[in-house]
C-alpha cells in the first residue's frame, strides 16, 4: 500500500473517530452521515482498483443510510432542518450520481457515441439539481446567498449544453452565454453585498474569479476567428472588471 492510500485510509478514519466523538456530544444525525463519508473514503481506496460490483454495492448500501438520515430528518426531527440539511441531502444525491455514472463506466456495454451524449446530460443535470437545490434552498431559509449558488448552477448547465467531443465547444455563442451569468453574478454580489457575511462574499468572489480565469484560458486557446490581440483585449479588460468587483465588494462590505 503506498503512503497516498494511507493518508486517505488514515484520513477516513479519523473522520469516522471524530463524527463518533461528535455524536456523542451533539446526538446530531449530521454526525452520522459524516461517519458514513468516512465509511465512503475508506472502501473506496481499498476496493477502487479491482473495479468489481461487490464494493459499488456495498458503497451503494451506505450511500442508502444516508438517503435514509436525510429522510429521517425531514419528517421526525425538522429541529435540524436548517441550511445544512440541503447541504447534506445535496452531498447525498451528488454520491448517489457517481455510483451510478462508475457502474455505468465499468459494468455496462454502452456505445461510445453513447457515452459521450450521456456525459454531456450528467454535467447538464449536475447544473439542473444545483439550481434546483439553491431555489428550494432559499425559499425554505431565505439564505440570501443561494441566490448566487443558482448562478453556480447556470455555469455548469452552459457548460454541459457546449460540451462536445471530450471538450467544451468554445463558441462566440458560449463565451456570450458564460459573459452574460458572470454579469449577472456581479449584479447578484452588488445586491447581496450588504446581505451576506464577509466569507460567503469572499466565497463567492473566489468562484467568479476562478470562472473568469477559465474563461479568459478558453478563449484564448480556442480556435474562434477573431486575432490574438482581440483575444487579449477581452482578457485584460475581464481581468480590469473582475478587479474592480473584487475591491469594490470589499469596499461595500466596509473592509477597505
Amino acid at each position: 500500500m503506498n503512503n497516498n492510500k494511507a493518508l486517505l485510509i488514515f484520513i477516513g478514519i479519523g473522520i469516522i473517530l471524530y463524527s463518533l466523538v461528535s455524536y456523542l456530544g451533539h446526538k446530531s444525525p449530521f454526525n452520522i452521515f459524516n461517519c458514513s463519508l468516512g465509511v465512503m473514503v475508506i472502501l473506496f481506496v481499498l476496493y477502487n482498483e479491482d473495479k468489481k460490483i461487490n464494493y459499488l454495492t456495498i458503497l451503494f448500501c451506505v450511500n442508502i443510510f444516508q438517503w435514509f438520515i436525510s429522510v429521517y430528518i425531514l419528517f421526525n426531527n425538522p429541529v435540524y432542518k436548517t441550511i445544512d440539511y440541503y447541504y447534506y441531502s445535496v452531498g447525498a444525491l451528488f454520491f448517489t450520481l457517481v455510483l451510478v455514472n462508475l457502474i455505468r463506466i465499468n459494468h455496462l456495454k454502452i456505445k461510445t457515441s453513447m457515452l459521450k451524449y450521456n456525459k454531456k446530460l450528467m454535467i447538464q443535470l449536475i447544473g439542473v439539481i444545483i439550481i434546483i437545490s439553491c431555489l428550494t434552498s432559499f425559499i425554505a431559509c431565505y439564505y440570501p446567498i443561494l441566490l448566487y449558488g443558482i448562478t453556480l448552477g447556470l455555469v455548469a448547465f452552459i457548460y454541459g449544453f457546449y460540451y462536445e467531443d471530450q471538450k467544451v465547444n468554445v463558441s462566440t455563442k458560449y463565451v456570450r452565454d458564460m459573459v452574460s451569468v458572470l454579469v449577472l453574478q456581479i449584479i447578484v454580489l452588488c445586491y447581496l453585498g450588504r446581505q451576506i457575511s464577509i466569507e460567503d462574499l469572499s466565497y463567492a468572489l473566489v468562484f467568479s474569479i476562478n470562472i473568469a480565469v477559465l474563461l479568459s484560458i478558453q478563449i484564448y486557446t480556442s480556435d474562434l476567428k477573431i486575432s490574438n490581440a482581440k483575444k487579449e483585449n477581452i482578457i485584460g479588460i475581464g481581468a480590469i472588471a473582475v478587479f474592480i468587483v473584487f475591491f469594490g465588494a470589499l469596499a461595500l462590505k466596509g473592509h477597505l
